[in-house]
């Protein structure tokens, strides 16, 4: 029933007063959402599984692997446990979360794989076709944009960039998404 109480989540508490701006974003998989959460240097990722209803406990675990603002998240669709951060200064952490989903009891503060792009991340997402395929869009210092599509072996904790588009326009990349009937992505 969709107006039943039950099926929602509720009690998503966020600063107002701060001076930070906050990632808007929201990501979720069949197993977990997450969203940036207010924090006091640098900053982390509530995650909650998905199958947890009504009321977000008052203490429940983070991910807090980055020193710096997060600028966005992903969840990966296929790999249900992975989640990937990017931040400001170019750099992607990608953490590996229980399975099956749980509560966190502790934080999570070390990614499985770290990667570096140069500038600032504008978007991450987990390739919807591709298993273990993600796509970055950052901006450098010059004002040029880039997209890296990165093959990442979970199983190694290893990475490769497998394309580099630079020079795309000079201008930041807002989100990234790809057609289902064809072999194309769009970058607005």
């Amino acid at each position: 029933d969709p107006l039943d109480h039950k099926n929602y989540i509720f009690d998503l508490k966020f600063d107002n007063n701060t001076k930070k701006v906050l990632n808007k974003n929201i990501t979720i998989n069949n197993s977990y959402w997450a969203i940036p959460w207010k924090t006091s240097g640098g900053s982390c990722v509530a995650i909650y599984p998905l199958n947890e209803k009504n009321r977000v406990k008052p203490k429940f675990g983070k991910v807090r692997g980055h020193k710096e603002q997060i600028s966005c998240l992903d969840l990966s669709p296929h790999n249900e446990s992975l989640l990937a951060t990017g931040t400001n200064h170019g750099i992607v952490h990608i953490y590996q979360l229980p399975i099956p989903a749980k509560i966190l009891d502790q934080d999570i503060d070390i990614p499985i794989i770290k990667l570096q792009t140069t500038g600032k991340i504008s978007r991450i997402i987990f390739h919807p076709y591709i298993k273990d395929c993600i796509v970055t869009s950052s901006i450098d210092y010059n004002h040029q944009a880039t997209l890296i599509f990165w093959s990442l072996d979970i199983n190694n904790k290893t990475y490769k960039k497998e394309i580099i588009i630079d020079n795309i326009h000079n201008d930041l990349i807002l989100d990234i998404n790809f057609i289902a009937s064809n072999c194309n992505i769009i970058a607005t």
